[in-house]
This record gives structure tokens, sequence and C-alpha cells, in this order.
């Protein structure tokens, strides 16, 4: 799915991934509200009504997650045999050894692996993160991980605008467009939608944990938390904005040694 979502996007198909991943999360959510929780009633807009469901816990999440993303990856694959640029049907090839390009597969090789690096970095760093945090009892990592998903809906924006960047900024090199490229990398945009974002959890902190819990201890300690997040809004936007333009150009060692100092010697540390 990501792949293949990424591949969708250079060929200029942005609206495919954005409608297969809107399914996917929508059948996710669907299966979650029947396999996780047994059958029982539910008011809604003043309406009761008995909602049934199969009460397997965890386990009901898991297979949910596992459905939705196996919908995913099938219409991605669907949607890429049916691209006129993507399809290996639609391609001439009058050798079998053309199949393989090894200096493409290199490149790809070359660029992908800090990427790849960067990501398990970062990944493994948030469970040492998370476990120091984890150490400060019950309260404080419920305040923490609501906190973190009450900020994830305000820069959503900008990874989107990340996927952009990253895509344009590739094609311009390929065009051996400059004045393209210098235009991608003006970040107005995504700095003054990070501003926004910013300045409601500012104004709106404790509001926005209250969608999570009922809990006023958590929602207090995330309500300040949430503030002293949203000053950093704006830059982490250019950051994120920043990083796909060098992935996008190829180069992606830079972005893999600044993820791995921010993590492991700013956050960590």
């Amino acid at each position: 799915s990501v792949i293949l979502g990424s591949a969708l996007r250079a060929s200029g198909d942005a609206r495919t991934p954005m409608l297969v991943n809107l399914g996917m999360n929508l059948i996710n959510i669907v299966l979650n509200l029947f396999m996780i929780f047994p059958t029982r009633i539910v008011s809604l807009g003043g309406f009761t009504f008995t909602l049934p469901g199969f009460g397997w816990g965890v386990s009901g999440a898991a297979i949910a997650t596992a459905v939705s993303v196996v919908f995913s990856g099938s219409m991605m694959l669907w949607r890429v045999l049916k691209n006129p640029i993507l399809s290996p049907k639609k391609l001439k090839i009058q050798k079998k050894r053309e199949l393989w390009d090894g200096k493409t597969m290199l490149e790809c090789v070359r660029v992908g692996l800090p990427v790849a690096l960067q990501n398990l970095g970062v990944f493994s760093g948030q469970v040492v993160f998370s476990a120091q945090v984890t150490a400060l009892g019950k309260t404080a990592l419920a305040t923490h991980s609501l906190a973190i998903t009450a900020e994830q809906a305000f820069y959503i924006p900008g990874f989107g605008m990340q996927a952009a960047a990253s895509t344009l900024s590739g094609i311009a090199l390929g065009e051996r467009d400059e004045k393209k490229l210098d235009r991608i990398t003006r970040m107005v945009l995504a700095i003054s939608v990070m501003l926004i974002t910013g300045g409601i959890l500012v104004l709106f902190p404790q509001a926005m944990m209250s969608i999570f819990t009922s809990d006023r201890a958590v929602i207090e300690a995330g309500g300040r938390i949430l503030r002293i997040v949203a000053c950093s809004e704006p830059l982490y936007g250019a950051m994120i904005i920043f990083e796909g333009i060098y992935q996008g150009v190829g180069q992606t060692k830079y972005p893999f040694a600044v993820a791995l100092a921010t993590m492991w010697i700013a956050r960590i540390g």
C-alpha cells in the first residue's frame, strides 16, 4: 500500500491513494465498532438503539486493522495495473533482461536505505521515550498518549504537503527545471497552516483533550502539554516539508542524520 501509493503519486495520480486510504480508515472504524465491543445499547443524537458486537477486544482491533490494510494494498495494486504509466502489462518489453535495471535498483537502494534506517531509528526512539514516560505512572502515560493523538490531528496536513512536495520536487528534478524546484521549496502555505493549527492548540487545548477522555487530571495535564508543543508547530511544518523535498530529490542522508540527532540526542536526552 505504501510503496504503490507513492508510485501512483509520482505518476501524477494523487487522488487514488487519497480515496483508498479514506476507504481503509472507514473500514477500520466500522469493523472496530462491531469487533471490539460486545452487543450493547448506544445513545446517539437523542436516539437509543442496540448495536451488535463480537466482543473480541484487542484481537478484534487487530483483525479490523488487518482487513483494512489488505483492502488498501489490494486496491493500490489494482490501480497500478490499470495505470498506463506504471502497469507492467502496458510496458513494451522486448527482452526479459529489460525487466531488471541494475543501475536503477542500486539508485533505489542508495536513496531508500537512509530513509529505512531513519524510520527504524525514529520508531525505536519512540519506544524508548514511551518507556521513560511509563515510569512516571498511568496518568502520565495516558496524558502523553492522548496528547500525541490530539496533536497529530493538527499536523496531518503537514504530512499531506510533504507527500506533495516530495512528488513535485522529484518531477522538477527529472525535468531539470530549477525554477519549478525553487517554487516548490517556498513553504509559506505549509507554515501558514501550521500557524493556524498551532493557534487552535493554544486556545482550545482542554477541549481537544476532552474529545478523547473524561478524566479531569488527564485533561488538565494534556492541555498544558498541548500549549507547550503548539509553539513548535510552524517549525515542525517547515521540517516536514523540507524532509519531503530532500527525499524527492534523492538526498536522504541529511534528513536521516537530523532525525537521529533530534530523537536520540535532543528528545531522549
